[in-house]
């Protein structure tokens, strides 16, 4: 059923561990007839031309979403991946959803070398096109963007912005408290340098929204930090007023400020 409805032998070996020619094999003793390359690619649709005006708050959502979690490569062939944690794979349909598209997800378990040596379980999809991929870059999601990434102040209208931090919240944002301790709560974001420093004067600009620096993972990368609960509910009512899509566990998560 995976392989009729578009997910390669490999794909399918990848999801269940299992090399990709007794998936073939599998394929063959079923009489299930393969699918040539040209079909594979032909096979495989989204709507190139979703990002060629970012005049609605669901587009600017996901910009924001792919300036955090996208991946342009622009080398040897023009791709955009985006990888979640599988729990987050209802979101990654979302977008799939959003792009028009039919492309199978990609399922990956590894062993990270630092955080103790975790095991994590990721669902990844693919968009390859030369026009496609050249827009985004256009847009700023650049190739290796982690540390020269910019807050689109020229690029996202002002009637779109908080949609566009919603996204990116969603995709290196985060909100932490412990709940026997009201004093220990924070907002965060993660990025570049000066995208830090781009995104927090707009907050403290627009909606006096204050940011402190914290120490970034290098000295490319930098975190800002809001810990006053006014200000963080601030944040939450701009990013979420008039909200259709985000990711529900994180606004779940901010809504439990209420408690305090």
């Amino acid at each position: 059923e995976l392989y009729t409805n578009g997910m390669t032998a490999r794909g399918i070996g990848k999801k269940y561990n299992v090399n990709g020619m007794s998936i073939s094999y599998i394929l063959k003793i079923n009489n299930i007839p393969r699918r040539g390359r040209i079909e594979t690619i032909t096979k495989y649709k989204f709507n190139e031309s979703k990002f060629d005006k970012i005049d609605t708050p669901e587009k600017a959502y996901w910009l924001g979403f792919l300036y955090a979690d996208g991946c342009v490569h622009d080398k040897s062939r023009y791709l955009l991946s985006v990888n979640l944690a599988l729990k987050d794979i209802n979101h990654l349909e979302k977008f799939k959803i959003f792009m028009e598209s039919n492309r199978p997800f990609y399922y990956k378990t590894r062993q990270r070398k630092q955080r103790n040596s975790k095991i994590t379980h990721d669902v990844r999809i693919d968009f390859s096109g030369a026009v496609f991929v050249k827009k985004l870059i256009k847009l700023g999601i650049t190739p290796r963007k982690s540390s020269t990434v910019r807050f689109p102040s020229k690029i996202i209208k002002k009637k779109f912005m908080s949609h566009f931090i919603r996204g990116y919240f969603d995709g290196d944002g985060c909100i932490t408290f412990n709940k026997f301790n009201h004093k220990n709560k924070a907002l965060t974001i993660t990025s570049s340098i000066p995208f830090c420093k781009e995104i927090s004067n707009y907050l403290k600009t627009y909606y006096h929204i204050k940011f402190r620096w914290t120490k970034g993972r290098s000295d490319n990368y930098a975190t800002i930090a809001c810990s006053r609960k006014e200000h963080m509910l601030i944040f939450r009512d701009l990013i979420y007023k008039q909200a259709t899509v985000f990711l529900e566990r994180k606004r779940n998560k901010f809504y439990q400020l209420d408690k305090f």
